[in-house]
């Protein structure tokens, strides 16, 4: 199964029905599917062993620098009518009923990835599908505390930017990288985005400048980026929605709220954040929302504890979450958003060790 994952990734009954017959591996003659199966339960039972073991081996073969470690979540749902249920079946426990990335609530599980800069994994976990970003962080922390691996910043998305995912972070690696959710931090929202004060230029597409708000032990240290090509894109597509908002307005001679035509605009997710209901129960345009939705175009910030890593690495630094979930038009998407893995193609490129 090995070999075939190397070569043409297939599932176990694949590997046994299609794949070993075209392949000259003599000693699999008298292979059995079942034997197959059996040998996914033996490896399951030895898990941890295996993936430090190989992980070890490949950082001495490699000489990798484990100084940055990338962590991300997806989750894989199954099309089954109820999730598990460990008093029907003792060992049934992971599929439970969840959001997925798609939106649907269906019986899923959660696969959680940390992988180095070069993107060889460190640890992986699939755990109940009911399990939030947030409260992986606690076993995240338990795993990587026991890999020894010396100094090593942890770096994900805003899903694990909490105040107890820090402080358990800051306990389980020592230091770590995290984007935030800007719109709903208030002290990002007065006191990050307004700060003045020129960008260093890194590249044409990444702009930034630390931003430190507090003192002492309340002292945060965050990174204000910006990509001024995402700026302008984004700033365009708010203007082309604002004048279809403005034709279908003028369009109307009766802008009440009530009005079918009306109704429609609040529900679509295109437009409902830049509308609102007068106290004349009138459907208008919030221009105050519009002026807002401005100071985040290109924008994205992040929160570090390390005082001493440079502004370029922090900026760069957050920008290598991407070996764990590819992106071709980084950063046109907010890279504090969790975009879905591209599954298939991340396995091709680091599972097969």
């Amino acid at each position: 199964m090995t070999a075939n994952r190397l070569c043409d990734p297939e599932s176990k009954l694949g590997v046994w029905d299609r794949w070993l017959a075209r392949v000259y591996l003599p000693s699999c003659d008298g292979l059995k599917l079942d034997h197959m199966y059996e040998a996914m339960d033996l490896m399951y039972e030895h898990a941890d062993k295996i993936e430090a073991a190989i992980f070890f081996h490949i950082a001495d073969l490699f000489n990798l620098e484990v100084d940055l470690i990338f962590y991300d979540t997806t989750t894989a749902s199954f099309h089954v009518d109820r999730e598990d249920d460990p008093d029907r079946h003792a060992n049934a426990t992971l599929r439970k009923f969840g959001h997925s990335r798609e939106g649907t609530w269906s019986p899923q599980v959660v696969v959680a990835l940390a992988v180095t800069r070069e993107g060889i994994p460190v640890r992986s976990w699939v755990l109940p599908g009911n399990t939030s970003d947030v409260a992986t962080v606690e076993k995240v922390r338990a795993d990587l505390r026991g890999r020894h691996l010396g100094r090593a910043m942890f770096v994900a998305d805003s899903g694990m930017n909490s105040e107890d995912n820090r402080r358990e972070l800051a306990g389980a690696c020592g230091k770590y990288l995290l984007a935030c959710r800007m719109s709903n931090v208030a002290e990002i929202r007065k006191k990050v985005l307004s700060k003045r004060g020129r960008y260093t230029v890194f590249k044409d597409n990444l702009h930034a400048k630390a931003v430190v708000v507090g003192d002492g032990e309340r002292r945060r240290r965050y990174i204000l980026c910006c990509n001024p090509r995402e700026a302008e894109r984004q700033r365009k597509h708010r203007e082309m929605t604002v004048a279809v908002l403005e034709k279908a307005l003028e369009s109307h001679k009766d802008a009440s709220a009530t009005a079918q035509w009306a109704i429609e605009l609040p529900a679509s997710r295109r437009f409902k954040r830049y509308l609102k209901v007068t106290k004349t129960n009138k459907v208008r345009i919030d221009r105050g929302k519009i002026r807002e939705a401005e100071t985040y175009d290109g924008k994205w910030v992040l929160e570090t504890n390390d005082d001493t890593i440079s502004l370029e690495d922090a900026a760069c630094g957050y920008k290598g979450l991407m070996v764990i979930e590819p992106s071709p038009s980084w950063p046109a998407e907010s890279p504090g958003t969790r975009s879905r893995w591209r599954w298939m193609r991340f396995r091709s490129q680091n599972f097969s060790i």
